[in-house]
């Protein structure tokens, strides 16, 4: 069994939005809220098809100037293809797997804290299946 780490550190893969149509590629921040999409893009991960995920998670790093009142609810899902493009523009549109994890942080969100997600395997596993 290998395992795989990847840090994402480059503008253009991570991103978010406001349903409002506002969007912005930021480099290693990605705002989540009420009404904020979140992106983020791993590149040069080398899956064989067939391959069997046997767990994936995601960990974050909250930004010193991160704040939030009451419980974070964010819903994880994938972008339905095989090698997504950048997030130069906006992604809304892009289609996503229909695995989706739910992923409640309890209040308080903590400053400089790591958060590591729920297993995400099954849309790691969804995007793999693709072929």
């Amino acid at each position: 069994m290998s395992q795989y780490t990847q840090r994402v550190n480059t503008g253009m893969n991570d991103a978010y939005g406001v349903d409002s149509g506002y969007w912005w590629n930021d480099l290693n921040t990605v705002a989540v809220g009420s009404v904020v999409k979140g992106y983020i893009r791993f590149t040069n991960v080398n899956i064989n098809p067939g391959a069997t995920i046997t767990s994936a998670y995601l960990t974050i790093i909250t930004d010193p100037i991160s704040y939030a009142n009451g419980n974070m609810y964010l819903k994880i899902k994938g972008i339905d293809e095989d090698n997504t493009n950048d997030y130069t523009n906006d992604a809304s549109g892009r289609n996503r797997t229909t695995a989706a994890i739910d992923w409640d942080i309890p209040d308080p969100w903590g400053f400089g804290q790591t958060y590591t997600s729920p297993d995400i395997k099954s849309i790691i596993q969804e995007i793999i299946d693709r072929g």
